[in-house]
């Protein structure tokens, strides 16, 4: 799984690069196990920038 510096998730195969703008999360498994970490993450699809202005 690789997250974007605007906090948002994306499932990736782990023999493929990660792409710029993105990391590694360390989390790895079935389709079903990442989604279930997302889920449990949260689905605030809003982007990361305008959520840290309001706070």
């Amino acid at each position: 799984m690789r997250r974007c510096r605007e906090d948002h998730y994306s499932l990736w195969p782990a023999d493929r690069s990660i792409p710029s703008g993105w990391s590694d999360t360390g989390t790895f498994g079935t389709k079903d196990d990442c989604l279930d970490v997302i889920d449990k993450l949260g689905t605030d699809m809003q982007l990361l920038s305008p959520r840290s202005s309001r706070i």
